[in-house]
């Protein structure tokens, strides 16, 4: 998978999240979550490498046992942080490897148009998934992104998947990439981790928006298989890129827990409207 940017985005409703992102704002960070001292680092931008390389997405194709519109997924993907920038500075930083990020997602198919068939009942039409000519896209439905301190495995920061998906897929019987993008929201940051860059409580900004754009997975038809509960799995292949983390800028954040409040109050109408 190819993670070009994990930037923050500013829009005051979960379907817009993507379409607006805000300037990175600098961060402080203790790799060991010792606060204090010269072991505060200090950046805007993160960036992470898949590890392991491989990892699996399970299809679950529903009653009628076809790839179709409608059928779910789920998948989890872990990554390292490598290092971290400051402006125009390239490898700013090395962490070694301190933190391991793990996005666990869930999602629907969309837009299913295939040649012909691919069922579970006929193991050799699972290729018409990938076969020229077909098409087909993804949506993200829900999920969880979590940040721990691989040595102590303690808890860094968590966040919540809100939205993303892909880009239409075209088939053409080989390997090809896949794009796309996800919305989240971080709804736990441990402050002996993470600050604002004059080294304030960045727990105070919550709750905090990002989004993952321009990201990429290899699919390859030839690793695909079906497991012995009857779901289908199919096995993804890091390209060789690296994902970039971005924090908003404080100001940024403050607009967006306005939004989110806006939001909460209209969902709360809705419910009593429902309900009367």
């Amino acid at each position: 998978m190819k993670l070009k940017k994990f930037a923050a985005t500013l829009a005051a409703s979960v379907g817009l999240f993507a379409s607006s992102v805000a300037s990175a704002s600098i961060i402080q960070a203790d790799w060991n979550g010792a606060i204090g001292g010269s072991s505060f680092t200090t950046f805007d931008t993160i960036f992470l490498t898949p590890s392991p390389a491989s990892y699996a997405i399970t299809l679950d194709f529903g009653a009628d046992g076809k790839f179709s519109t409608g059928d779910t997924f789920t998948e989890t993907v872990s990554y390292k942080v490598v290092r971290t920038d400051l402006g125009a500075t390239e490898s700013y930083y090395n962490p070694a490897d301190t933190w391991v990020v793990t996005a666990t997602l869930q999602g629907v198919l969309t837009g299913v148009n295939l040649v012909a068939d691919a069922s579970i009942f006929n193991p050799a039409s699972l290729a018409n998934i990938f076969a020229a000519g077909s098409t087909w896209a993804a949506a993200f439905t829900g999920g969880s992104v979590s940040f721990v301190d691989a040595d102590t495995a303690i808890s860094v920061a968590t966040a919540t998947v809100l939205s993303g998906g892909s880009s239409q897929f075209f088939g053409n019987n080989s390997t090809q990439t896949l794009q796309f993008g996800i919305d989240a929201r971080f709804d736990t940051v441990n402050d002996d981790y993470l600050r604002d860059g004059s080294g304030g409580l960045l727990s105070g900004y919550l709750p905090l928006l990002f989004g993952v754009a321009d990201a990429s997975a290899n699919l390859d038809p030839t690793k695909i298989s079906i497991s012995e509960s009857g779901e289908v799995v199919l096995v993804v292949k890091d390209n060789g890129g690296t994902a970039v983390i971005e924090i908003p800028e404080p100001a940024s954040i403050a607009l967006v827990g306005v939004a989110l409040l806006g939001l909460g109050a209209s969902s709360r109408r809705y419910k009593a409207k429902k309900t009367a």
